[in-house]
């Protein structure tokens, strides 16, 4: 990757992120996770899972992971993240408190655009009992432009 090419990338990264497929999904509670020995719960937490980068489909380049966070690499664990929800819910805001496999052989845009959440957060995004994804509009860092 050439160095201007780099750069738009890591610009792309750092921009507001546009789900694939214009949903979250649900996570299940963990005894641990990347950012947690003790785990969260699911119910009571509001978070987000983040892709850790597992099966990514190309080798990142020289100096980078792969993912957003993984056990490895731990620094976007607990930044906050806004989430810009369909209809009347409007902005939402919660930790990073996970990494999630998502899919195998993601590439580097799916899989850094795509985001699971914590039931709490779910239901505050105005998801429905019975379901697992609820439209959103994008989400981001909270230092990115909502």
């Amino acid at each position: 990757m050439s160095a201007k090419n780099e750069k738009a990338h890591a610009a792309r990264l750092r921009r507001r992120n546009d789900t694939p497929t214009g949903t979250v999904k649900t996570i299940g509670s963990g005894k641990t996770s990347v950012c947690s020995a003790t785990g969260y719960d699911t119910a009571k937490f509001k978070g987000a899972c983040l892709w850790n980068g597992l099966n990514q489909k190309s080798t990142p380049p020289s100096g980078r992971y792969a993912g957003w966070v993984n056990g490895a690499h731990t620094g976007n664990c607990w930044k906050n993240l806004w989430i810009n929800a369909k209809g009347a819910q409007g902005k939402k805001f919660a930790k990073v408190i996970d990494g999630c496999k998502f899919a195998d052989y993601l590439d580097v845009d799916t899989g850094c655009a795509t985001l699971w959440v914590t039931e709490a957060t779910f239901y505050e995004l105005g998801g429905v009992e019975g379901q697992n994804e609820v439209a959103i509009k994008n989400w981001g860092f909270s230092d990115t432009a909502q």
